[in-house]
């Protein structure tokens, strides 16, 4: 599996090498997180969320080939989102763990002999608190935990890591002008980009698992994001720009 990052605001191509891992799949359901050092190194690091394959592959622009983690990662994992250059694992018990990025000890133009740091455990949360289906997400640079306040799946609360961290569950009442995509991967999106999703508002499966619905965190009640049952297979054409922000990581429909 070779990689290539393109930096959108400089226009410059930096080439990764290629990875020899034999499972395929694995290559489909992959978060991938990158960083930049003062000199110009570029390193990234690939978190596998096939459970099957829990390690993390990581390489530096200097170097010629992947190297995989030798640790395991936390297993069963609810998410994995990157952010900033490290990697956040939520476990199915409610455990946060954060991955930083190696530190590249080569000079500039050698290859690194930079090891993966262990997984560090940052917080922990309890079902008391939250309930499932549950997601990480990111918002104005936050990383957010996104659930349900009960068995119900009625009502939706989001937490902010950082409050967690401190031990602290204060529910998020705003996400600003932004709406949460919450699925498979979760996606921040503006209301001024997309005018029909209001801001502080969280789209998903609505908990009759009939419909996209659109949850108002302000008013904690429910709307239709969208007409169309897509957990039955792709919806015929034409279909919504929702619909296709929900679903575009998922290689079943596209």
């Amino acid at each position: 599996m070779a990689m290539r990052l393109l930096r959108p605001f400089t226009g410059d191509i930096v080439e990764h090498s290629s990875s020899h891992h034999s499972q395929r799949s694995c290559h489909r359901k992959v978060r991938a997180a990158v960083s930049y050092s003062p000199d110009g190194v570029v390193t990234v690091m690939l978190a596998f969320t096939n459970d099957m394959f829990p390690r993390v592959a990581f390489a530096t622009s200097e170097d010629h080939r992947w190297t995989l983690s030798s640790w395991q990662a936390q297993r069963p994992r609810e998410g994995i989102l990157s952010l900033k250059g490290k990697l956040y694992f939520l476990t199915t018990r409610l455990q946060f763990f954060v991955v930083d990025p190696p530190q590249h000890v080569g000079k500039k133009g050698s290859p690194s002999s930079s090891s993966l740091p262990t997984p560090r455990m940052v917080a922990i949360c309890t079902l008391d608190k939250i309930r499932p289906p549950l997601f990480l997400a990111e918002c104005d640079s936050e990383v957010l935990l996104v659930g349900r306040t009960d068995k119900s799946r009625r009502h939706i609360i989001i937490y902010k890591l950082a409050d967690i961290i401190q031990g602290m569950f204060i529910p998020l009442e705003s996400t600003g002008d932004n709406s949460l995509f919450t699925w498979k991967r979760s996606i921040c999106v503006s209301s001024k980009a997309h005018p029909t999703i209001a801001g502080s508002s969280v789209v998903c499966l609505h908990p009759s698992f009939k419909y996209l619905g659109q949850y108002h965190l302000r008013s904690q009640s429910w709307s239709t994001a969208t007409d169309g049952h897509f957990l039955r297979g792709p919806i015929p054409c034409p279909y919504t720009l929702i619909h296709h922000i929900y679903t575009c990581y998922d290689r079943h429909y596209w």
